[in-house]
Order: structure tokens, then C-alpha cells, then sequence
């Protein structure tokens, strides 16, 4: 679940949420906050412990259930929401979706030892709630013009944040037994299991190019933005393209590569913030 990559050190999850991020209006921050503590800890219920899986479902519906009425809530997390939620600055069903997708990830791990997405189209499945619903409340946090169009560009951007992540992340998270190479590109190129294998580099590169393409369709975001926070956009856009390029640099090999941002890349990414202001990125 991402949307900026400008964030306190001090932030161990969820880097991505720009909580601490000095472009963050002002007037925003209070329901980013109150967000990030909600989406942080629901997380938690999903992943972290050795809960049972019975109680992490059981946690994770008695949020959502509190979400249908948050003024009688229990939870502090979603009192916490709750005037925002009044104010629309937090809609309700993208919090639901994001609870579905902790979910989803609870049922997973439980019916398999190896978290695997059949297809392309279900994984894209999984990003439309893990992911984008993140994207569209952080428009409605700032109140920027939340519309169709904006909405779509935002799913690009965080749909291919999520993707990054993802590939980045990849040998981390396959000794979890989450692999989100969907099913189907992995036996495409023949189920490589090491970057020595013949259809490695082509399955990676494939996968980075398709993020690279729905990074790019998320230009048109800026066009609805203004000051700080499209600042904030544009760096975070400049921070998952300079990821891929890092990726490009080490052949795509994720198995014994993990690229990273750093303060010696400011360069780099300020000169494709610089290129998308100037609309020479499509």
C-alpha cells in the first residue's frame, strides 16, 4: 500500500505513507496519521504474532464491523477514524477495501503453504484493494479533485508502487512463501528458479516494463494537483521509476540484488520530477 516514499526514518512499516513528509499539507496530516495508525495495525493483525488464523479473521471483521458505525466504535484505531470519516476525508469503503485485502491475505496463508496469484488479473485483483484504495483517500485527505479521471491515474501510480514493491521485495518475501509472480508469467517463461535460469531476465524484465507502463499512465495525476502535495506525487513516482532503473542495472536479478533509495539518488529522482513537470515522461 503505497503513495509516497518521503517518510521518517523512524517509520519501520508502511514507509510509504507520507506521515512525516514535509510536502504533506498541513491541514491533511491529522487524517493521514489516523490512517496510517489504522492501515499499520491491521497489517499487524494479518502478518505479525502467532495468532491463529481463526482470530486474525475474527479481529479483522470486528474492525470492519466497527467501520459501518464508528461513532459507537471500541477500537481506538477506528475512533481514531472516525472524525475524519464524518468530514469525508476518509470514505468509508476504501477502508473496507483495505480490510479486505488484509483478508484475503489471512485466507491465503491459511490454505496454502505458498501464497501464489493465478493470473495476471488476480493479482491486479489484489493491488485494486491492497493498494489503490490507499491512493484515493490520500486525494480526499488533502482535497484534491477527487473524479474519475484522478481516481484512475492515482490507481496507476499505486498499482505500480505495489507491483515495485513487489519485485523488489521478491526474494524477502519468498521465504515467507508469498511469490506474487502470478502463476501463469511464471510457467510463460519456465518457471526459473535462479537468475542463471533462460527465462529469468526476460520474466523480470517483463514484469518491470509492465510497472514502468502503469507508472506512466498515472501521469495525467499531476495535472490535478497543485503545489506541496503534487510535489509529493511527483517524488513518489520518481522514487518507484529509479527503483526500475536500478533493477534495469543489475539485470533484474531480485534473488541476490535488492535495490534501494538512498540521499545519493536525490539527483536522479529530482531530474525525473523535473522531466514529469516538463510532461516528457508519457
Amino acid at each position: 500500500m503505497m503513495l509516497s516514499m518521503s517518510v521518517s526514518n523512524t517509520v519501520n512499516h508502511y514507509e510509504n505513507f507520507p506521515v512525516a513528509s514535509l510536502l504533506l499539507p498541513k491541514h491533511a496530516v491529522p487524517a493521514v496519521q489516523a490512517l496510517y495508525r489504522f492501515a499499520r495495525a491491521a497489517d499487524d493483525i494479518a502478518d505479525e504474532g502467532d495468532m491463529p488464523h481463526s482470530e486474525r479473521l475474527q479481529a479483522l471483521d470486528s474492525l470492519a464491523q466497527q467501520l459501518q458505525a464508528p461513532q459507537f466504535a471500541s477500537s481506538p484505531l477506528i475512533t481514531d477514524l472516525a472524525p475524519f470519516i464524518d468530514q469525508g476525508q476518509l470514505p468509508t469503503v476504501y477502508l473496507l477495501q483495505l480490510l479486505h485485502a488484509f483478508t484475503q491475505d489471512v485466507q491465503q496463508d491459511a490454505s496454502a503453504d505458498e501464497v501464489r496469484h493465478s493470473s495476471m488479473k488476480a493479482l491486479l485483483d489484489y493491488c485494486s484493494r491492497s493498494a489503490n484504495p490507499v491512493g484515493r483517500l490520500m486525494l480526499y485527505c488533502v482535497g484534491a479533485p477527487c473524479t474519475a479521471a484522478s481516481f484512475a491515474a492515482s490507481d496507476h501510480i499505486c498499482t505500480s508502487l505495489q507491483l515495485i514493491n513487489f519485485w523488489q521485495d521478491m526474494a524477502k518475501d519468498a521465504l515467507n512463501g508469498r511469490v506474487y509472480i502470478p502463476q501463469d508469467i511464471f510457467t510463460q517463461h519456465g518457471s526459473p528458479t535462479s537468475p542463471t535460469h533462460a527465462g529469468y531476465a526476460p520474466m523480470m524484465t517483463a514484469l518491470c516494463l509492465d510497472a514502468r507502463q502503469r507508472m506512466l499512465a498515472g501521469v495525467p495525476l499531476l495535472k490535478h494537483l497543485s503545489g506541496r502535495f503534487k510535489a509529493e506525487i511527483a517524488l513518489t513516482m520518481a522514487g518507484g521509476l529509479r527503483i526500475l532503473d536500478k533493477l534495469a542495472a543489475v539485470n533484474y536479478d531480485v534473488i541476490n540484488h535488492r535495490p534501494k533509495l538512498s540521499w545519493r539518488d536525490a539527483p536522479a529522482c529530482l531530474g525525473i520530477v523535473w522531466d514529469l513537470y516538463r510532461g516528457r515522461l508519457k
